[in-house]
């Protein structure tokens, strides 16, 4: 029996290190899935908000066919300004680069 109580606590010492490790291993790996879910989260919701721009640019292009106003100097001057950056001659274009 004296050389029975060495094993065991050799043993026991190896489940405890095994288990040690294991239960940093599962910690970490939680940690990195909750970053990667903010991650995500914020990637979400930037394409969130540029789903609801375009849906709103479609429903202003679909409202300008329905009322046949494509044709009008005022839509195309405004697609100018907005898609092609273009400015009438001697005009000031002043950018808000605050982002309001």
């Amino acid at each position: 029996m004296i050389n029975g109580k060495p094993k065991r606590r050799k043993r026991s010492i190896i489940l405890r290190i095994a288990l040690l490790a294991f239960a940093v291993y599962i910690v970490v790996s939680i940690v990195n899935q909750q970053i990667q879910i903010g991650q995500k989260k914020q990637e979400l919701s930037t394409v969130s908000q540029q789903l609801n721009a375009q849906n709103l640019k479609n429903e202003e292009l679909k409202t300008a066919l329905e009322t046949g106003t494509t044709d009008s100097d005022e839509f195309i001057q405004r697609k100018a300004r907005e898609e092609l950056n273009y400015v009438k001659p001697n005009e000031r274009v002043f950018v808000n680069i605050a982002g309001d």
